[in-house]
């Protein structure tokens, strides 16, 4: 199995190749105006990198989103227009399973938090069980008040990680007094993670039809929409 995952849902664009075991070669790039002009380029570069061509690839993988609609709506076109050149299938994971999977040796729930412009996050909650995340809660387009409101257990450890602990991490140290924080290192998604994802997706078989396929923008009167609980 031979994965080529994509990851363009914010500024730092990442790309990778894996097989069912391990990344074979990974790229990491600075800046979601350049996504359309480095995607590609990246790409033919990582396939030579392995030995590989397009016709070797059996599956891409692509974060959905949400997050920045420039880059998602690059990242969904090019994967769909390698679809069309070459028919292989397409799976997508959603941008903010892939943040949740940097932290795969936690104990306690994860919280995964991306500022959504306007005064709202865009959230999920999970738990690892058997070394992969389970979602417990809906993908979430909310005010940070509101996601605070929604945790059952105020005093439960859990762990918050992405971008926008830099705008409401000090209100949820404030309003649940055991949470935790992650590092800066853990705020944001890669390829990689995708590729994990992917994989699993790819062996059940979920594959998407690409004339339908649009990014999880969840803002619905500024976009298309896809469905927030997948």
């Amino acid at each position: 199995m031979k994965i080529l995952a994509i990851e363009t849902s914010t500024r730092n664009l990442s790309i990778a190749v894996a097989d069912e075991n391990s990344i074979l070669a990974e790229y990491k790039g600075d800046s979601v105006l350049r996504h359309s002009q480095d995607l590609i380029p990246n790409i033919e570069i990582l396939l030579k990198k392995t030995g590989l061509g397009l016709a070797d690839i059996d599956c891409f993988a692509v974060s959905i989103g949400p997050g920045s609609f420039t880059g998602l709506r690059v990242g969904v076109s090019i994967i769909k227009g390698l679809n069309m050149v070459t028919n292989i299938p397409i799976v997508t994971v959603p941008t903010l399973d892939v943040i949740a999977c940097n932290v795969l040796d936690t104990p306690t729930p994860i919280c995964v938090i991306l500022d959504a412009k306007k005064k709202n996050i865009y959230s999920s909650l999970y738990r690892v069980k058997d070394g992969d995340i389970i979602r417990t809660w809906d993908y979430l387009l909310v005010p940070p008040d509101e996601l605070i409101e929604r945790i059952d257990d105020k005093d439960e450890e859990i762990l918050f990680l992405g971008d926008a602990i830099s705008f409401y991490g000090d209100l949820i140290r404030e309003r649940l007094k055991n949470a935790k924080l992650a590092d800066r290192k853990y705020w944001f998604p890669d390829a990689k993670r995708v590729a994990r994802l992917g994989r699993n997706k790819f062996k059940r078989r979920e594959f998407e039809d690409a004339d339908g396929l649009v990014p999880m923008y969840m803002y619905s009167r500024e976009c298309n929409v896809r469905g927030i609980d997948r």
